[in-house]
């Protein structure tokens, strides 16, 4: 599962400089609905022991490109040790593709900046994170890779061109 990690920095007297913020995904595709699940979990990772951080009725939010989940987070992290983690939230969105089954990048990020937070506003945004194309159209596996378009296929000694062509108990066909 891809990590994505939002390094906190902040002015002094902030407790951000404490945490990290992680977005951990997955995804599944369905070639038959020309869509993307993705699975995200979004949490914290303390960067030194026993921070005196806490964190009351602060609205955080994940967001998978466009679908988002709020929750309010309320936490105690006064006495959390450097390396723990902790996961906030956890959302899931299913994305079409276009069309001819490509990806148009989207951004996974979380956000949090009200209630009472000692370590203040989190901004996190990873733009651009893009997932395989599903084939359309003609289509046949070529060494492990889908390849799309007109395709080619020697019959009978002869190149033929043709939707796509399958061999089937040693015999080349048009598959329809």
């Amino acid at each position: 599962m891809p990590r994505l990690i939002y390094h906190c920095y902040a002015t002094s007297g902030s407790h951000l400089n404490y945490f990290d913020i992680y977005i951990d995904y997955s995804y599944t595709q369905s070639i038959a609905n020309n869509t993307t699940t993705v699975n995200a979990q979004s949490g914290w990772i303390c960067k030194i022991s026993d921070p005196g951080t806490y964190v009351a009725n602060a609205n955080y939010k994940l967001s998978i490109g466009s679908n988002s989940k709020s929750i309010i987070w309320t936490q105690d992290l006064r006495n959390v040790k450097a390396g723990q983690e902790g996961q906030i939230i956890a959302h899931s969105a299913v994305i079409p593709h276009n069309d001819d089954g490509t990806f148009t990048p989207i951004t996974l990020s979380a956000y949090s900046a009200t209630g009472r937070v000692t370590f203040g506003t989190i901004d996190a945004n990873f733009p651009g994170i893009t997932f395989p194309d599903i084939p359309r159209g003609p289509f046949v596996k070529h060494n492990g890779v889908w390849v799309r378009g007109i395709v080619y296929a020697k019959v009978d000694g002869v190149w033929k061109q043709g939707l796509a062509y399958a061999k089937n108990n040693g015999v080349w066909s048009v598959v329809k």
